[in-house]
């Protein structure tokens, strides 16, 4: 098992390029981004540029950040689970499910699969869902298209 840690503030940018696989991100009252893999470190690119991190791992991954961070995420192969996140969450394309529960305003722009979310802090606004979405306690604007 492969495990990494960074510090970093309570609210840092996590970008996250591409996970081939599942991924899962958690946010923790901690100042510094954990990055577990069950392989070795060849299957994971770590970056940090200020307070900004960059992962990109080619099999499943486990992040653990600070609950105000700012998510950015690419691509996921596989199915995306993200919980106790506040700070904005943007999620480009995303091949398998998606579950989002206790997070802050969040933008998805499409999953191949399905699609819940529960107690979306803020708006969310969703482009496009290939399967189902099941959608409670968004405190913001919910906009989901096609």
């Amino acid at each position: 098992m492969f495990e990494q840690t960074i510090e970093t503030s309570e609210t840092p940018h996590v970008l996250i390029d591409e996970c081939l696989g599942d991924l899962i991100v958690r946010g923790a009252v901690q100042s510094q981004v954990t990055v577990r893999l069950r392989n070795g470190s060849r299957e994971v690119s770590l970056q940090r540029e200020g307070d900004a991190v960059t992962i990109s791992a080619r099999t499943d991954c486990y992040v653990i950040c600070p609950v105000g961070a700012a998510l950015t995420i690419h691509t996921v192969r596989g199915d995306l689970k993200l919980k106790e996140i506040q700070g904005q969450i943007t999620i480009g394309t995303v091949y398998g499910d998606v579950a989002l529960r206790t997070v802050g305003p969040t933008a998805l722009e499409q999953t191949q699969g399905d699609l819940s979310a529960r107690q979306v802090t803020g708006d969310l606004q969703v482009h496009a869902v290939a399967g189902d979405a099941r959608i409670r306690g968004v405190g913001g604007i919910l906009s989901v298209e096609g």
